[in-house]
């Protein structure tokens, strides 16, 4: 299995518990964290792929709590990316709301049908 960033607490436990970890150099955790980010949203896709098929008010429920998880992991990883590559918050927000002028949202719901 290759190198994963782990967050500080479970990556103690793993160490405690005979596992190898290794501190990132600085100029690692660029990389590290966009591979983070990638394993995190994929978790948020699983998760609302999961919910779809799901029907009772429990899978309901459990759905909400699993997503604002997952989100919050996506968030906190874009912290740190942000962090890491001394970008701030408000520059990410300012370019956000440039492009959103400029090409526009999601709100339409427009999907490409690529190979029609």
């Amino acid at each position: 299995m290759p190198e994963k960033l782990v967050r500080d607490q479970p990556g103690a436990r793993i160490q405690a518990e005979g596992g190898q970890i290794r501190v990132a150099l600085p100029h690692e955790m660029p990389v590290l964290l966009a591979r983070k980010l990638v394993e995190e949203a994929q978790e948020v896709l699983a998760e609302i792929e999961r919910a779809a098929k799901g029907t009772s008010v429990s899978e309901h429920i459990s759905y909400w709590s699993n997503m604002i998880e997952e989100l919050g992991d996506v968030e906190t990883v874009l912290v740190h990316l942000r962090r890491v590559t001394r970008i701030s918050h408000v520059s990410v927000r300012d370019r956000q709301v440039q492009k959103n002028n400029e090409a526009g949202g999601f709100d339409k719901r427009l999907v490409w049908i690529k190979d029609a």
